[in-house]
């Protein structure tokens, strides 16, 4: 779905921002409003960059910057990996062990 794209907008905050990470795991970089989840998935100059504002200007002057030649693809995909859901499991398994374990 996003192989063919050039980067991905993603203007909307949301808590967990699943559409980054598809993205990313397909080596696009990504162009998000730098609030919620999006903030927890994207790294500024390595898989995507943030905007500030949901203002047509802030939009419209961030996506005059954005470069998307100048994301390594194979980092992006590397980096959203490590939010595959295999490993996410294991941290949760980790965490809950490590809970019941301190008690």
């Amino acid at each position: 779905m996003f192989e063919n794209c050039v980067g991905l907008i993603f203007p909307q905050e949301e808590d967990a921002g699943i559409t980054p990470l598809e993205a990313m795991a397909a080596g696009r970089p990504v162009l998000a409003y730098g609030k919620g989840g999006a903030l927890e998935s994207v790294l500024a100059g390595v898989t995507g960059e943030f905007f500030k504002e949901q203002t047509v200007e802030c939009l419209t002057e961030a996506i005059r910057k954005f470069n998307p030649d100048k994301y390594n693809p194979e980092e992006i995909r590397a980096h959203a990996m490590k939010f595959d859901k295999e490993i996410f499991k294991a941290k949760i398994n980790s965490f809950i062990a490590d809970k019941i374990n301190s008690h």
